[in-house]
Parts: C-alpha cells; structure tokens; sequence
C-alpha cells in the first residue's frame, strides 16, 4: 500500500468543461499524484509521475484564462504527454510546496530507476562474462533472415516491372496500374 508523502487542497481547471473545482490532492509514494472530489471516495483522477515528459511549474499569464484573482506566484502547471493540469493554490507557500514535492520526488523515483538500471547491468554481465558468451554464441534468429533486404536481380526474360513480385518504382507503370479518372461530370444549376 503505497503512503502519502503530500497532501492538501488545489484548484484545478477540468479538462473538457473549463471550470475551476477545488480538488483534494495526493502526492504518494508510489510515483502517483492524485486528485479527489471526496477523499472517502476513489480519485477522479491519477497523474503519473514516471511520465516521461512530466514537469511541474510556475504558471504564467499566457497559459490558461487564470481566474482574475489568482496571482501567478500561485499557480501550478504539470505537464505529461497526455495532458497540461492548471492548478493555483490558495497561498504562494503552498504553491511552493507542491512544486517542491513534485519535483523532488520526481527527483527522487528517476535516481531509483538509474539505481535499479545499474543493477539489472551488473547482474547480466557476470565476473565470469558467461552471459555475454551466451549473446555471441546464439545463431541469427529467422527473423533477421525473413527481413533482410533483397537483391534486384533480373533474370531470363523477368519483366523489369517487378522484382521479387513487388512494384518497381523504376519501370513504366503497366496500364492496369495507372489510376482511372473516376470522377463523374457535374450538373450545373443555371
């Protein structure tokens, strides 16, 4: 189960209807960022922090139609690949805060990934090199040869138009290839 690490309340900006709800946030350890309607009730939402373009900022004027009371020291932007959240909090502290904890523990999960990475390397090349060995002993997989690129060979009398049974972009179009004016004449209205 994962814990907590932050949380508090935001406003955010939805995602289809552009209206301002206050939202119960959670920012877990997990690498999840949650947002709540009610905290008894499931999240309405979850924003992963293993996202690859995931940022947390400051907000700025040319973002979003900020309500007219919220100044820009308040705001928050978090950006993945799917989506752009807009936040603002009731304080500039909190504001803080949130970016603080967002990026720290983003911080936090990509030097746990390099850890795991370093890992995973040193347990594939063992003292011994025997699972390097392994890799250059194994034969080329079917796939490899399926896929190699073939020759263009023309041989005998093979027409030009094709090798391999695939079109030559190189030979004159055969007329059963050439496109047909398939368009039909226009009635005018007069």
């Amino acid at each position: 189960m994962a814990r907590e690490v932050y949380a508090g309340p935001l406003h955010k900006c939805g995602g289809k209807v552009k209206s301002w709800k206050k939202r119960w946030m959670v920012l877990k350890d997990d690498h999840t960022f949650s947002y709540y309607k009610d905290a008894a009730k499931p999240p309405l939402g979850v924003i992963s922090l293993m996202d690859s373009s995931f940022s947390a900022r400051e907000g700025s004027a040319l973002d979003t139609a900020w309500p007219k009371h919220t100044k820009m020291e308040n705001t928050l932007v978090i950006v993945t690949t799917s989506r752009i959240y807009y936040m603002w909090a009731e304080s500039p502290e909190e504001a803080s805060d949130w970016r603080t904890h967002l990026t720290s523990a983003r911080e936090k999960m990509l030097q746990e990934h390099q850890y795991t990475n370093r890992l995973l390397h040193n347990n594939r090349t063992q003292s011994d090199g025997s699972a390097l060995r392994m890799q250059a002993t194994q034969e080329p997989s079917n796939h490899a040869l399926k896929y190699r690129p073939k020759e263009a060979v023309t041989i005998g009398n093979a027409s030009p138009q094709s090798v391999h049974g695939k079109f030559n972009p190189n030979a004159k179009n055969p007329k059963w290839y050439q496109k047909k004016d398939r368009r039909q004449p226009t009635k005018r209205f007069g």
